[in-house]
């Protein structure tokens, strides 16, 4: 928030400046002016990438938590069903093993999903 308000300080600032210059016919001040402005510009900006990088970084977060959220509900409900279906315990690592591999692969389906949008 601090950028936003330096950033159109520095706008109205430097036009008040590149006026005046213009004004008095000081080259010197109204080139100061153009530059304080420009410096207003490039904190807008900044501010606006910054933004934008907490809008991307809080999407990314709650698209990993809820590809955690189904993909451990995945393998619970598999679970069950090896504990009824299965007794053979290296049968049993395998396919834990394997469930693990199908949760990470729905975690990192869902972030690049969602790079998308």
């Amino acid at each position: 928030m601090n950028n936003k308000y330096e950033s159109v300080k520095d706008k109205v600032s430097g036009s008040l400046t590149e006026t005046a210059g213009r004004l008095t016919n000081d080259k010197g001040m109204e080139y100061k002016g153009k530059l304080i402005k420009g410096r207003g510009k490039v904190r807008e900006l900044a501010s606006n990438v910054t933004d934008e990088a907490e809008d991307v970084k809080d999407k990314v977060f709650d698209s990993m938590k809820e590809a955690n959220k189904f993909a451990s509900k995945e393998i619970d409900q598999l679970k069950k069903k090896l504990n009824k279906n299965s007794r053979n315990d290296k049968r049993k690592n395998m396919v834990l093993v394997g469930l693990g591999l199908v949760a990470g692969y729905y975690i990192l389906k869902t972030v690049f999903d969602n790079d998308d949008e």
